[in-house]
């Protein structure tokens, strides 16, 4: 007598294995690749930088930075607590060069520095495509002056900006 058994031969379980894997091999091709390869996933920091001058009084400008720490990349930074990053401004006066001769502004002495984020000031996290803003003032007298922007990371890597700035400057003539 003949028994009905109903069994599936071994080829057909390998060959839905090897189906299966192909087919999440196929779709997830393209995050493993940005993930492994191309580095996408990894964050993207930009400092950017910002001044405009503010008349206090008749004597006396106000210098006014807005300091942004741009996050371009794909995944959220944390930039304080465990991420420990310290964000600070220079401020150096540039004053007389000679004609045809490069001005090193890192040369110049430090006007005023400000510890803008401290690494122990508690969480700060920057959601991919966004920014933390801060906005810090200092009344300076009238001149030229690079801004210089820095944060340390935890890893040990270092993001810098500098900008030129000329503080005071006549917007229009009735200024």
């Amino acid at each position: 007598m003949i028994e009905n058994q109903h069994h599936m031969p071994k080829g057909g379980w390998i060959a839905a294995a090897l189906s299966a894997f192909g087919a999440a091999l196929f779709l997830l091709w393209q995050p493993i690749m940005d993930y492994f390869i191309t580095g996408t996933y990894d964050d993207n920091l930009v400092i950017q930088l910002e001044a405009e001058s503010m008349k206090i009084d008749s004597d006396t400008k106000l210098l006014v930075i807005r300091v942004r720490t741009a996050n371009r990349g794909n995944v959220p930074v944390k930039l304080t607590t465990e991420g420990r990053g310290d964000l600070t401004l220079e401020i150096h006066k540039i004053e007389r060069g000679e004609a045809s001769q490069w001005i090193d502004p890192t040369s110049t002495p430090v006007l005023a520095k400000k510890v803008i984020l401290e690494g122990s000031s508690g969480d700060q996290i920057v959601p991919p495509g966004s920014y933390l803003e801060k906005e810090v003032a200092i009344p300076l007298p009238k001149g030229t002056y690079w801004l210089k922007g820095t944060l340390n990371r935890k890893s040990g890597d270092q993001i810098s900006e500098g900008t030129y700035y000329e503080h005071a400057k006549p917007m229009n003539r009735d200024q």
